[in-house]
């Protein structure tokens, strides 16, 4: 086991071979790497955080676009509803009107051929007397 007198000297030349291994000149050129590293690093994030907020702001933008064009689309879905119900409702008047022609175009037929079938009933039986 070492005593405490050892341990200092044991630190002391430690300490003294760390001091000669590291010079003041390096120590300022690590200090100056470490700053210029430290500087970058803070430009780094500043451009993120610019980016993000630039990111941030077209998202914006780009959610109150998607808002309108989902209002617009809405819309047209309603007008679209809307027309389909008056297409039916235009089909079922066409065919009612359809229907309401024929009767009468039958209903016409019908009345010419009585006419026709009754002026000739009543010349055949005037003439018969």
């Amino acid at each position: 086991m070492l005593t405490s007198y050892e341990y200092r000297n044991l630190f002391n030349s430690l300490y003294t071979s760390f001091q000669n291994s590291v010079n003041a000149e390096e120590l300022d050129n690590i200090i100056s790497t470490i700053s210029t590293n430290k500087n970058n690093l803070k430009l780094a994030i500043d451009n993120i955080h610019s980016t993000i907020r630039e990111n941030n702001d077209y998202n914006t933008i780009l959610n109150q676009t998607n808002q309108r064009l989902l209002q617009k689309l809405n819309t047209l879905e309603n007008y679209d509803l809307a027309a389909y119900g008056e297409l039916k409702d235009k089909n079922v008047l066409y065919k009612k009107l359809l229907v309401q022609n024929i009767i009468l175009i039958i209903i016409i037929l019908f009345s010419c051929i009585g006419y026709i079938g009754g002026k000739k009933f009543f010349n055949s039986k005037i003439k018969k007397l």
